[in-house]
C-alpha cells in the first residue's frame, strides 16, 4: 500500500546535487527546500497538490523546474510560491531559471504576478490544462514581465476561448509596451474564435508554431490570418522540411 508524501528538502543536504529528479513519486506537497546547488529540479508525474510559499527562495541557481502532470490547482500557486531567492530585504529575481512547465494540472486561471521573480524565463509550457483547467480568457498582463520569453506552450486547453490582446504585453520605465521576442508560440487545440494580430510585436521572428486545431470563425477580424499568418506558417513548415533533409 502506498502512503502520499510530503518532500523533506532536508535529505538532500548532505549531497550538495545540481540535478534532482523526484518524478512519479507519490508526494502530495512541496515544502521550501534547503540551500542547494540545484540547476534542475523534476517534480514532475506526482501527486502535488500544494506547494509551501517560498518552496524554491533558497535554489538561488535554478534554471529548470518541471511540475507537469501534477494536480497544482489555480489557488495553490501564486506568487509567493514561486518567490525568488532571498535578498537583504526580501525575495529578488532568479538569475537563471530558463525553463518552467506546469503542464497537465488543474489550473483554470493565471495570476497576473504569477511568475513575477523569473523576468529571464525562456521557456513555459502551460499546456494540456483540459476539462475546466484554464478559464476561459487569460487577461491582460497576464504573461507580463516574461520580456527574455522565446517559447510558449499554452496548447490542449479545450476551454480556453479569448486571449487578450494584451496578455504578453508588459511597459517599460518609460511607460512604453514591451512583448518579449517569442521563437516558438504554440496555441493548437484550444477553443480560440480567433487570434488577434497584436498578441506579438513581430510575428516575422517566429520559427515554429502551430494554431492548428481551433473552431475560427470566418469574419474579418481573422482576415489577417489568411492574408500575414498562414503565409508565414507555410514558409516555416518548408523551411523545417529542408532543414531535415540535410
Amino acid at each position: 500500500m502506498e502512503y502520499p508524501l510530503m518532500f523533506n528538502p532536508n535529505c538532500l543536504r548532505d549531497f550538495q546535487p545540481l540535478s534532482v529528479n523526484l518524478s512519479q513519486n507519490p508526494i502530495t506537497h512541496v515544502t521550501r527546500i534547503s540551500k542547494l546547488p540545484i540547476r534542475e529540479l523534476n517534480l514532475s508525474n506526482c501527486d502535488i497538490q500544494t506547494l509551501e510559499d517560498g518552496s524554491f527562495v533558497y535554489l538561488e541557481d535554478l534554471a529548470v523546474l518541471d511540475l507537469s502532470n501534477n494536480k497544482i490547482s489555480t489557488s495553490a500557486i501564486n506568487k509567493k510560491v514561486f518567490a525568488g531567492p532571498l535578498g537583504l530585504i526580501g525575495p529578488v529575481n532568479f538569475k537563471n531559471m530558463q525553463y518552467l512547465s506546469l503542464a497537465n494540472n488543474d489550473l483554470h486561471s493565471l495570476a497576473q504576478d504569477l511568475f513575477l521573480f523569473m523576468p529571464d524565463l525562456l521557456h513555459l509550457d502551460l499546456s494540456d490544462n483540459p476539462l475546466a483547467f484554464i478559464d476561459q480568457n487569460v487577461s491582460a498582463g497576464a504573461l507580463a514581465g516574461l520580456g527574455d520569453l522565446t517559447i510558449l506552450r499554452m496548447n490542449y486547453n479545450p476551454r480556453l476561448t479569448n486571449l487578450d490582446p494584451d496578455f504578453l504585453v508588459s511597459k517599460n520605465e518609460d511607460d512604453e509596451e514591451v512583448w518579449p521576442n517569442l521563437s516558438e508560440l504554440y496555441l493548437n487545440n484550444n477553443n480560440l474564435s480567433s487570434i488577434d494580430s497584436a498578441i506579438i510585436d513581430n510575428w516575422k521572428e517566429l520559427v515554429a508554431a502551430d494554431f492548428s486545431t481551433n473552431p475560427y470563425v470566418c469574419d474579418c477580424k481573422n482576415q489577417w490570418v489568411v492574408d500575414v499568418l498562414v503565409p508565414l506558417l507555410i514558409t516555416m513548415s518548408a523551411n523545417s522540411s529542408i532543414n531535415n533533409m540535410v
